[in-house]
């Protein structure tokens, strides 16, 4: 029962006590100790209303504060809330802003290297060529600009060969007092054309004194003799081991 009721009950019957007793005051003096067990059970139960309505009116402003408080706190969390996911959409935005400034730097060195070796690979190419040209022109070097039969052929036909036929070992030959010859085997360069030709006398006296140390005759792809005329015995070239030397340039296809 609410403590109003109650309080209500005790004055109705309060005032019914009363007006009973006025009636028979004069036959009934008993129950006057009743009534005034009554007055003080009801200011009693005024009393304890007051100090429930009270209370009651205190744990009413604190509930209210706490719905204050957690409407406060619910309203304080969606904020947070939707900072924490503002803050997440920037971190994201700032997260693909890097990883997309990362991949464009990569994209940007990927393309630097890529000119780099394409630099290096020309450098390479450059020196490649140059050592193919180098290489043709130390194909080069013996060059022949004239020939004896007019007729130029492949320049990478072209063969430097050369010998000499020993010294002691020359098979000279006399003819007369003062004149040798020799005729000398050059098949091993394998000319197929008459090649041009070089020859000097090497020996151990006299060589220096002769005639016609350069004078070639009957030349061919194969062979060429030489004459010789000196103021010496005929034995003269033999005995101080006279020998050709000779170099020639030629095509061999």
């Amino acid at each position: 029962m609410p403590p109003s009721t109650y309080f209500v009950l005790l004055g109705l019957a309060y005032l019914q006590a009363t007006a009973s007793n006025n009636e028979g005051a004069e036959q009934d003096a008993s129950h006057e100790p009743a009534i005034d067990d009554l007055k003080d059970l009801l200011m009693t139960s005024i009393q304890n209303t007051i100090a429930v309505n009270d209370l009651v009116t205190q744990l009413t402003q604190k509930i209210v504060d706490v719905m204050i408080t957690v409407g406060e706190t619910t309203t304080k969390l969606e904020e947070l809330e939707k900072k924490f996911n503002n803050d997440m959409i920037q971190v994201r935005a700032d997260i693909d802003e890097e990883v997309g400034s990362l991949r464009n730097s990569s994209e940007t060195i990927n393309q630097q290297i890529k000119r780099g070796l394409d630099t290096l690979e020309g450098k390479v190419g450059t020196i490649d060529e140059r050592c193919n040209a180098s290489q043709a022109l130390r194909n080069k070097e013996a060059i022949v600009v004239s020939a004896e039969e007019g007729v130029l052929r492949d320049p990478g036909c072209v063969k430097v060969c050369g010998g000499t036929t020993r010294r002691g070992a020359t098979n000279w030959a006399y003819s007369g007092s003062r004149d040798v010859w020799v005729t000398v085997d050059i098949s091993d360069c394998g000319f197929v054309a008459t090649p041009t030709l070089t020859t000097s006398i090497e020996g151990g006296d006299g060589h220096w004194t002769t005639t016609g140390n350069s004078a070639v005759f009957n030349l061919s792809a194969s062979s060429f003799t030489m004459w010789l005329r000196h103021p010496h015995t005929s034995s003269y070239a033999r005995t101080y081991h006279w020998n050709v030397e000779w170099i020639a340039i030629g095509y061999t296809c």
